[in-house]
């Protein structure tokens, strides 16, 4: 669908003026579909509210199961528009925090699906949403601060520096080391963690009571471990710095699919340099004449889609649009 609005209004209004959500103006994925011929590409589809300490909804996570194990991610805003519109998912509040009530323990799991499994059986639990490469930001991890905290990583190398992370973050925030301690379940599966444990509340207590406490990496501080997630955020893709032609086209397809802007301008720009070629140079200098030759990279956080976004690139233009580029 296409929105040409001769006003210059943005997408966005136009689509709540109407009454609508993004979302609405796609169909919802079919468990049934097929992707190549092999078999059905969705097999369960999952809806994760995320909300503050008080209730109030921040954002949705949705989880599409594929039928070899692996998972699609995506966000929602509350209103139903796609993507976190820039706001990092290390900023979002632990999912559950909300309903931890008067709990003295809390178990931290990597993921909502794990959190679900301990909450499920009366277990006071959170999970983080931002996936085992990044570290929960401050602000959502320092209301645990306090609590007897039980971090359940899971069962792979990146799940356990996930979780290592997140101790020191907390002990940074003033959270005694002696009352954080880590679950290790030697039977676990690849990858497992609470939701694949059986035997019910009974196994995941267990568990959680053989908890051992946390050690530090010997010889490395708290600060240093939790702060390689802390780096600076790099500003916003200058939009108006594009030809309005490409404008139009970016920054609309940032704001539908939930990709940083720059996972849409950068391809852009490499296809208009390929459709221009050597038909024209820039002047730089008196003197200094180069062709539109780009060497572009795409660099951001894992799950950030960066291969998706190129893929998605707007096409190529028509020769006789270069004009008015």
């Amino acid at each position: 669908m296409i929105f040409n609005c001769h006003a210059g209004c943005d997408p966005d209004d136009v689509v709540a003026d109407a009454g609508l959500r993004w979302p609405d103006l796609f169909p919802p994925p079919d468990p049934a579909a097929r992707a190549n011929g092999h078999g059905p590409r969705v097999v369960g589809e999952r809806r994760y509210e995320i909300r503050d300490m008080d209730g109030s909804l921040v954002a949705v996570k949705v989880r599409r199961d594929r039928p070899d194990g692996g998972k699609d991610l995506t966000w929602e805003r509350p209103d139903g528009r796609l993507g976190l519109d820039g706001r990092r998912a290390a900023s979002l509040p632990l999912y559950g925090v909300h309903q931890l009530g008067d709990a003295t323990q809390v178990v931290v799991t990597e993921g909502e699906k794990a959190r679900d499994a301990l909450a499920d059986h009366g277990i006071p639990a959170v999970g983080t949403v931002t996936g085992a490469a990044e570290t929960p930001g401050d602000e959502a991890l320092r209301p645990l601060v306090g609590l007897d905290i039980v971090l359940w990583p899971d069962n792979d190398a990146p799940g356990g520096g996930h979780m290592d992370r997140n101790a020191a973050r907390f002990v940074v925030l003033g959270q005694p080391a002696d009352r954080i301690r880590v679950v290790t379940w030697p039977d676990a599966p690849e990858h497992g963690d609470a939701a694949d444990v059986v035997g019910g509340a009974e196994a995941l207590r267990r568990l959680i009571d053989a908890a051992l406490p946390w050690q530090p990496v010997e010889g490395e501080n708290p600060e240093t471990i939790a702060s390689d997630e802390r780096g600076i955020e790099p500003p916003a893709f200058p939009l108006d710095a594009l030809p309005p032609l490409l404008a139009d086209v970016v920054g609309p397809a940032a704001r539908t699919f939930g990709l940083p802007a720059a996972y849409y301008a950068l391809p852009a720009i490499a296809t208009v340099a390929a459709a221009v070629g050597n038909g024209v140079e820039l002047e730089l200098r008196p003197g200094q004449r180069e062709r539109l030759i780009f060497w572009l990279a795409i660099i951001g956080p894992p799950r950030l889609r960066q291969v998706a976004g190129a893929r998605a690139g707007p096409p190529a233009p028509r020769p006789a649009a270069t004009d008015a580029l």
